[in-house]
């Protein structure tokens, strides 16, 4: 599961989250969940953003248009934890 916010140790959080609500639905899918699956956290760097926006303003992904008031500026590139 990657998590791709700018949450600090957001992919410990989208764990807890994610086990959470896992064993609130059934507790052997929560245990399947935390034996297969990885949460890598990462960090945002505008780099990305930069690309992004551009693909945004020349159409190329139209449908991803960011709602009014998302600002991506302070967002560049994305930093994978291994």
């Amino acid at each position: 599961m990657l998590c791709c916010d700018t949450l600090p140790e957001n992919g410990r959080v989208v764990r807890g989250v994610v086990l959470d609500l896992a064993r609130r639905i059934d507790p052997g899918l929560a245990d399947w969940i935390a034996s297969k699956c990885r949460f890598p956290s990462t960090m945002a760097d505008p780099v990305f953003a930069a690309v992004v926006r551009r693909l945004w303003r020349d159409a190329i992904i139209p449908a991803l248009t960011p709602p009014p008031g998302v600002d991506l500026s302070a967002h560049a590139e994305q930093v994978f934890a291994r």
